[in-house]
């Protein structure tokens, strides 16, 4: 009893055997208060165990999304397992992709050294064929020139060749010939301006005394030797030069009637 409880007991003056049964009461009172109170401290001691048991259920129950506790639980137990073999795969796959580099690495190294070679067996095979296209030209033009005055194609055919180049046209796309200088350019006709053509070059030659030899006949009215009557003309013996001393009119005339060409040649020399 508390001494607040004794105090009012004493004031309200009862009687001993009121006292007593005052005090019976209250220790039944009391006694199943503190059963009460004990009862209910179990239960709740139970309550929060069993809280306790299921929060940490569910905190070792608790998987990522998308797992579910099994496959969460085997992840665990062989994550080892699990990430040695996604390195093994992540390896393999290196090693493919270096493999497949290396690999096409060598096929392009390998097209490229046969493209080459293709290349420069298709650049010398059409060499050859260009210079067989510009002979042929060459000499089929020089041939028709040399014919045309009855030269000797064996003497003249070598000079007169390196004077002449094959050029392709831009416009046309086809070749012609041209005939050039020692450095590979055009020549140009001193009296005219205009380009030389193989016919004046071939009459430059039949001018010059040094390849008198080439033309051995001269067309002077019936194909006679060039040494009968002193037919051969060249540019010692210049029957257009007034300061020469074979200077003639009747040689001009014949000259003109029978090689017009080497008569426009030995003119314009002088």
């Amino acid at each position: 009893m508390t001494i607040e409880l004794s105090k009012l007991m004493k004031d309200l003056n009862l009687t001993d055997e009121q006292m007593k049964s005052f005090e019976s009461v209250q220790t039944t009172i009391s006694s199943a208060y503190e059963n009460d109170f004990e009862t209910q401290r179990s239960s709740m001691d139970n309550k929060n165990k069993e809280l306790l048991d299921k929060l940490a259920k569910a905190k070792e129950d608790r998987v990522p999304e998308g797992f579910d506790i099994d496959g969460y639980k085997n992840y665990i137990d062989n994550k080892e397992e699990i990430e040695k073999d996604k390195k093994k795969i992540e390896d393999d796959k290196l090693i493919a992709t270096q493999n497949w580099d290396k690999l096409k690495n060598e096929m392009n190294n390998s097209h490229e050294k046969t493209l080459r070679t293709e290349t420069k067996k298709l650049n010398k095979e059409i060499d050859s064929l260009r210079k067989t296209l510009d002979s042929e030209l060459i000499e089929n033009v020089a041939l028709k020139e040399i014919d045309a005055v009855d030269g000797s194609q064996t003497l003249l055919m070598p000079h007169i060749k390196s004077s002449i180049a094959t050029f392709k046209e831009e416009t046309t796309g086809r070749y012609i010939t041209k005939v050039v200088d020692s450095l590979g350019q055009d020549r140009i006709n001193s009296k005219t301006g205009d380009a030389m053509t193989v016919k004046e070059l071939v009459s430059e030659f039949q001018a010059n005394e040094l390849f008198s030899g080439a033309f051995p006949i001269q067309n002077q009215g019936s194909n006679t030797n060039v040494n009968a009557g002193g037919g051969t003309h060249n540019a010692t013996n210049n029957p257009f030069d007034k300061k020469g001393k074979n200077y003639s009119l009747t040689e001009q005339a014949k000259l003109r009637k029978t090689n017009p060409t080497l008569a426009k040649s030995l003119s314009e020399a002088v």
